[in-house]
């Protein structure tokens, strides 16, 4: 009787902890089945997140490339555009190669600038002829802030580029040459020299 028992509680017990077993693994299978997808959902995301850096890393990687371009451009369209500068300097200069620019000579209202030419050539002993040797005489606005005090100057331009350097070699001989020579009251310093460009001032 007793052994009979003993045999009934022995099955009673392992089919207990049988069921506990099988209640435990189910639970753990359903965690493992969980944790799976989890691990598949991050997964997903993982390569959501791999592809979009991806693909900003090549955005970024062609932006870098555009601007390396672009800067190699903007480099070479400023070494153009200081070689345009010296070439119009260059060609600006050429034009004036004929000019003279007189400094120092008060402006006057109806004044007679081929007179005031005329009367320069004889303070330095050279024959010149306007109607023949000169192209245009007048005056040019100069950028300073003391533009309302000084006259401006005067730019002759003559026909010939050689007249012109020997007027300019005779009035430069005259380097005591004042507005008063020239009949004004004020006895300004008269300078003459080439028509220069700004940058080659």
């Amino acid at each position: 009787m007793q052994v009979k028992i003993t045999e009934t509680l022995e099955t009673m017990i392992k089919k207990t902890i049988k069921e506990l077993f099988n209640e435990v693994l189910k639970d753990f299978h359903q965690q493992i089945a969980s944790l799976q997808e989890s691990m598949t959902w991050f997964n997903g995301k993982f390569e959501e997140i791999k592809l979009s850096v991806n693909a900003h890393n090549t955005k970024i990687e062609s932006l870098q490339t555009d601007n390396n371009s672009l800067n190699s451009e903007c480099l070479e369209l400023k070494k153009e555009l200081c070689s345009l500068i010296k070439e119009n300097d260059r060609k600006d200069q050429w034009v004036r190669r004929s000019n003279i620019e007189i400094v120092g000579i008060p402006e006057k209202k109806d004044e007679n600038l081929l007179d005031l030419v005329n009367k320069l050539a004889k303070c330095c002993g050279y024959n010149i002829n306007p109607s023949l040797d000169l192209d245009f005489v007048t005056r040019v606005a100069v950028k300073t802030t003391n533009e309302h005090k000084k006259p401006k100057p005067i730019v002759i331009k003559l026909q010939d580029r050689y007249k012109k350097d020997e007027f300019l070699y005779a009035l430069r001989k005259n380097k005591d040459l004042t507005a008063s020579d020239l009949g004004f009251t004020c006895d300004n310093k008269v300078y003459a020299n080439d028509h220069l460009t700004s940058k080659n001032k």
